[in-house]
This record gives C-alpha cells, sequence and structure tokens, in this order.
C-alpha cells in the first residue's frame, strides 16, 4: 500500500497507466527522441544556416518599401547566389545526381573570380563549425555545469589514483541527459515549424533568440512536476505511483500555463509582419512541445529526486 498523496487528489486509471507504460517502454521512448532528434536538429541547423539580418524581410513581401528595395538591388550589381537542385523520383539514381553536381562545381570553379567568387557543394563546413563549437551555442550556465561536472570526476580520478580519497562514496556522474534534453526540446520546436503548412525555413537575426524564450518559459512544466514528484516521494509514494501523482496533480494548471502563453505567441501569426509570424509561430508550437516532452520525460524525475 501506498502512502497517501498529502494534495489528495488520486490519478485516474489513465494516468496511471500511461506513467506504467512509460516506465515500462523507457528504453524504447529514449531511441524514438533520439531518432526524431536527428532530422529536427538538420531542420534546426538549417534554419540558422539561412539567418537573414536584411530588415526588409520583416516585412510583407508585397510592401512598397519592399517592393522598391528589391527593385534597386536589381539595378545595382552586387553578389547573388545561385543554388542548384537535382531531384530524383528513383532512389537507385541518386548516386548520379550526386556526381552530376559535382561536375557541374568542377566546371563552375574553372570560371573568371569577376564571375564566381566560391563554390561550395553540402554542408560540411557549417556541420564541422557546429561540432567543434557546439558550447556557443548553449547557454553559459550549462557550459559551466558541464564543466564543473567533469572536473568533480577528474579530481576523483586523481584522488583514486595515488591513493589519496578520503571518500568512500560513488564517483561523481558524467550523465548530462538532463541537458541534452533540454536543448532536444528547443530543437523540436525549430524543427516543426520549419515543416508544412508553416513552412519557416528561414529565420531573421531578430528572432534567433526565440530558442531562449522557448527554453526559459518551457522549463516551468519540469520545475512544477518534479516539485510535486519530490512532495510526494517525500509522503512515502513508490517511484511510479509519485510520477503518476504528479503528473495527474499538474496536468491542468501547466497545460492550461502552456496553452495560455502558446496562444499568446500563436495570436502573433496572424499578423503580416513577418518577424512576429515567425515569433508566433516557433513560439506557439514551442510552448506545447516543452509541455509534452515534460510529461514524456517524468519518469527521469525519480533520478533527479
Amino acid at each position: 500500500m501506498s502512502a497517501s498523496s498529502p494534495i489528495g487528489a488520486e490519478p485516474s486509471p489513465k494516468t496511471r497507466a500511461f506513467v506504467a507504460w512509460t516506465i515500462r517502454h523507457g528504453r524504447l521512448i529514449w531511441i524514438i527522441a533520439l531518432l526524431l532528434a536527428i532530422p529536427a536538429a538538420v531542420r534546426t541547423a538549417s534554419l540558422y544556416i539561412h539567418l537573414r539580418s536584411e530588415l526588409d524581410q520583416l516585412l510583407p513581401q508585397d510592401a512598397p518599401s519592399v517592393a522598391a528595395i528589391q527593385e534597386l538591388r536589381q539595378r545595382i550589381p552586387g553578389l547573388h547566389y545561385l543554388g542548384v537542385l537535382v531531384e530524383s523520383t528513383d532512389p537507385s539514381r541518386i548516386p548520379d545526381g550526386e556526381r552530376l553536381l559535382d561536375d557541374l562545381a568542377a566546371k563552375i570553379r574553372t570560371y573568371p573570380p569577376d564571375l564566381v567568387r566560391t563554390v561550395r557543394t553540402g554542408v560540411a563546413e557549417e556541420r564541422d563549425f557546429v561540432r567543434k563549437h557546439a558550447t556557443l551555442f548553449m547557454d553559459l550556465a550549462d557550459v559551466r555545469t558541464i564543466r564543473a561536472r567533469i572536473v568533480a570526476r577528474r579530481d576523483y580520478e586523481v584522488t583514486k589514483s595515488i591513493g589519496a580519497s578520503l571518500e568512500d562514496g560513488p564517483a561523481p556522474s558524467l550523465d548530462f541527459s538532463d541537458i541534452e534534453e533540454k536543448y532536444k526540446q528547443r530543437v523540436y520546436a525549430f524543427a516543426l515549424v520549419s515543416l508544412p503548412p508553416l513552412r519557416i525555413t528561414e529565420l531573421h537575426s531578430n528572432t534567433a533568440f526565440m530558442g531562449s524564450i522557448i527554453i526559459g518559459n518551457g522549463i516551468n512544466t519540469a520545475i512544477i512536476l518534479l516539485a510535486r514528484h519530490r512532495e510526494e516521494r517525500r509522503s512515502g509514494a513508490n517511484a511510479e505511483e509519485a510520477i503518476a501523482r504528479a503528473i495527474w496533480g499538474t496536468r491542468t494548471a501547466t497545460l492550461s500555463a502552456a496553452l495560455a502563453a502558446g496562444v499568446a505567441y500563436g495570436s502573433l501569426f496572424a499578423t503580416q509582419f513577418r518577424g512576429f509570424r515567425q515569433l508566433g509561430a516557433i513560439g506557439g508550437i514551442g510552448m506545447l512541445v516543452c509541455w509534452g516532452a515534460a510529461a514524456r520525460e517524468a519518469r527521469s524525475a525519480d533520478r533527479v529526486h
């Protein structure tokens, strides 16, 4: 018999079944989340690769001022980019298309410098930069947390190897899954808005900050869920029962808050100002994604506890 909830509300059978399912299939859920993170990361990288800084990108494209700027650009020579896309309906012909692009790139590289400045194929340079400088895209507090954990583990291993350790406890953990989950939520939100019907494939430098806004607001659900979980554990409930009660007890408040914030952000999507439309789409979907991620990963709360 588990202890009664300090609040008095008992989870519904569906909530208990959901928690039991997440615990029973926890590894499968993580595998699916990681698989989804791959295309989500690609779409998010694509958004930041195509980051635009021109002010006219924030205005409706049919606005008179934008039309005047575009006409002026056509009259004044400058740098232009030409992209070549090869489409194949037969997967077996994809290598042929890749060879075509490689041959075309080699041919264009022979053009005079006054016609072609550079030729690039693929996103290898961008991918390498992100891999080498990943911490530049992280919050400073998270970078410090990672460093602190690594330093603690290093000190533990050194003192243990020379026999100077005065503690018999376990080695400091190098588990960074909590930080990884935080940035996966951000990646999912950006990836979703790049799909139909929203089709936001470019971000402006004035709207790229939305990733921080999503995390800052979306983390509230996880904090409330964790606090309720600790409350239940202290009252004597086992791990599965505590998670079930935490989800059941916080579902209405957290979902209402996420929906309210999502609708508030989403209302901006109805405007013609493209900057507001990007903010509305990313913020509206991001709040719901963070709420769903918090409920899905509630099983991790017991490890934090």
